[in-house]
């Protein structure tokens, strides 16, 4: 299902990727995997963030998404890196012809249907990140995360029979504030929780920051998966169901 990027998430998300280094980071835990001269494809990349944080370390990164929105906010970020190339399409309709060192998926996309992408498109190995908490990031309650876990994916790659060597890790990946009311709004939009402002406050750390004076912490477990393409086998599917 596509990410429903309206101008509100996209104003959230950016604030979040240029106040922290959560890009930067987890860059930082991909770059063991590469070579240095690979062309990746970063495939459902939003606002091309990671795409922008692995560009210095790689030959070539195309950035891929469905969302026009999206894709527009990278272009005005891109300026200046000759190597990253932005694709408005669906990765999972990529021409047969179309080839990639290495695949990303990273928060993006079920299992299954990865597989058969990188299969199809990349020539050495496609990387998955999953968030490896047990519980959703955004949420006034405690809610458990349910689908598309990293536990979850590597479970589905036993029982398929599919060597991946994997890692997980601690990350941060809270998210900035203008002000208290800039919280509620957020709340309200991610999880559709109305938070007061008495309760959002216990939540929020003051800053130094004049232009996000507010913070919510999150520590998140991340985990990546790295899979070689040529173990991936050529059906994964039976009757439409993944094996």
């Amino acid at each position: 299902m596509m990410f429903d990027w309206n101008v509100e998430k996209i104003r959230f998300f950016r604030d979040a990727a240029e106040f922290t280094p959560f890009h930067e980071n987890l860059a930082a835990q991909i770059l063991p995997c590469l070579t240095g001269k690979d062309t990746i494809c970063d495939a459902g990349c939003g606002l091309g963030y990671l795409s922008l944080a692995l560009a210095p370390h790689c030959g070539k990164v195309t950035a891929v998404d469905i969302s026009a929105e999206a894709l527009r906010a990278l272009r005005e970020n891109k300026a200046g890196l000759r190597n990253v190339e932005v694709w408005e399409c669906d990765v999972f309709r990529l021409g047969a012809d179309i080839l990639f060192d290495v695949m990303i998926f990273c928060f993006f996309g079920k299992l299954a249907e990865l597989l058969s992408c990188a299969k199809a498109h990349c020539i050495e190995k496609v990387i998955l990140v999953k968030r490896a908490g047990a519980f959703r990031r955004f949420s006034v309650k405690e809610v458990p995360r349910e689908k598309d876990t990293f536990a979850e994916a590597c479970a589905a790659l036993d029982a398929l029979g599919i060597p991946y060597r994997c890692n997980v890790f601690p990350l941060e990946s809270g998210q900035p504030f203008r002000s208290v009311a800039d919280a509620q709004a957020f709340f309200k939009l991610y999880s559709g929780d109305a938070v007061s402002e008495t309760d959002i406050r216990t939540q929020l750390v003051r800053t130094q920051s004049a232009k996000f004076p507010y913070y919510l912490s999150v520590g998140q477990e991340t985990g990546i998966i790295v899979i070689d393409t040529k173990d991936i086998p050529d059906s994964i599917y039976d009757n439409g169901a993944l094996i």
